[in-house]
């Protein structure tokens, strides 16, 4: 696209187009050699990392969450043991750092022809690797405040003042949950 915009440009004699072509191809090269760089540079074994409160999620007995570690974001996911572990995560709002044994692994590709593609749509959130925890070795809970621990407060309140229904659509309405 960019040699044929500036083959056009040069056949139309349109000279002052040029360096703004130069310009936006200079920036999306730039751009794309950045996410390349963020894909191959992630650590091949992590024991640790920090939630993000507000993506925090418990279906049935998956949990699942963004968490940061070194500056990078993962995907994580964990099968719950008990109800207990279920009611914690569901009424956690604060921030948390977890230890844990687990794989760190690429998120699965597209498998099927038009079928979604979980690798591209993490990478669209600068999450490049995927972790499954096996075993959780220690939880500590932070008291540090920010706009994540705020937002998830909020939907554990709506969450538990509101009947079933009307719960699901006051967290997607109001906090695009």
């Amino acid at each position: 696209m960019f040699i044929f915009s500036s083959l056009l440009a040069l056949y139309r004699k349109y000279y002052l187009v040029i360096p703004f072509l130069l310009v936006m191809g200079s920036f999306f090269l730039v751009v794309k050699m950045d996410t390349i760089k963020n894909s191959e540079n992630q650590p091949t074994t992590l024991s640790k990392i920090t939630m993000i409160p507000d993506t925090i999620q418990v279906n049935g007995d998956l949990l699942s969450f963004q968490g940061k570690e070194r500056g990078q974001n993962y995907q994580v996911y964990e099968t719950l043991k008990s109800k207990k572990e279920q009611k914690f995560y569901q009424n956690l709002s604060q921030n948390c750092q977890l230890s844990f044994t687990g794989n760190l692994q690429i998120p699965e590709k597209q498998r099927n022809f038009n079928g979604f593609d979980n690798q591209k749509y993490l990478a669209s959130q600068n999450i490049y690797r995927q972790i499954t925890i096996d075993k959780i070795n220690k939880i500590v809970l932070n008291d540090t405040f920010d706009l994540h621990v705020l937002r998830r407060k909020a939907i554990v309140w709506s969450q538990t003042h509101f009947p079933k229904p009307m719960n699901d659509y006051m967290t997607g309405l109001l906090l695009a949950f």
